[in-house]
């Protein structure tokens, strides 16, 4: 289901910065993000990341 997201934007015309925020517990959705392309942008206080992915 991210893959199809992903694609919609990266077949558009025009571009775009996706943005994503994961808990801190999520490792498996931290991976998964990362695997399709998202970076990690940076680490918030509570253990939140966040991550972003220009298409």
């Amino acid at each position: 289901m991210l893959n199809l997201i992903v694609d919609q934007y990266r077949n558009g015309k025009q571009n775009y910065v996706l943005v994503a925020r994961c808990a801190p517990k999520s490792e498996v959705m931290f991976k998964m993000l990362q695997k399709i392309g998202f970076n990690h942008t940076g680490t918030g206080a509570e253990g939140f990341r966040g991550l972003g992915m220009l298409v």
